[in-house]
């Protein structure tokens, strides 16, 4: 009898101590995946010293890939860490009007490519404003009017799923 309550104690442990590890690997997979993510795909960081703001802004564009989940216009959490160093850098040049474009690859229909890349153009605009840039900020949705590549490849149509930002006028 002692034998058994023994062995029932040293299993319970043995398990505990399982799901612990288990615990420990995914958090350590999913922080090295997150820094990871994040560091390895930042956009560039644009310079606020330099004094060519046009320039720099000048067709500045975010994958949407990296923003949003297929066929989404819910911002990822990633996609905030990103847009706080646009909104950061918009805040040092809060008189230059802003134009948040949607962009969306071939697949799927027209109207659906223009209002999903519409809402997603939209989202991006929402975030700067809560983040609290102060520039004038419009959002446009262009659907798959105005690529960028071909539509024929993966890297084409993920070059073309994008959200640019521009100085307006």
């Amino acid at each position: 009898m002692r034998y058994s309550t023994w062995f029932k104690w040293i299993k319970r442990r043995i398990a505990s101590l399982i799901v612990l590890v288990l615990a420990l690997i995914i958090a350590t997979a999913v922080l090295i995946g997150v820094f990871w993510g994040v560091n390895r795909e930042l956009p560039p960081i644009l310079d606020p010293e330099r004094a060519d703001v046009k320039t720099q802004l000048a067709g500045f564009s975010v994958s949407t890939d990296l923003l949003f989940a297929y066929n989404s216009a819910e911002l990822e959490e990633e996609a905030l860490q990103r847009l706080d160093i646009i909104a950061a850098y918009l805040a040092d040049h809060p008189t230059y009007p802003i134009v948040v474009a949607g962009h969306a690859d071939s697949t799927g229909e027209p109207d659906y490519n223009l209002a999903l890349s519409q809402s997603r153009a939209e989202a991006v605009v929402l975030y700067l404003l809560t983040a609290g840039v102060a520039n004038p900020l419009e959002s446009i949705g262009y659907g798959d009017t105005e690529p960028i590549a071909t539509n024929s490849t993966e890297e084409g149509r993920a070059a073309n799923r994008r959200v640019t930002f521009e100085i307006a006028g």
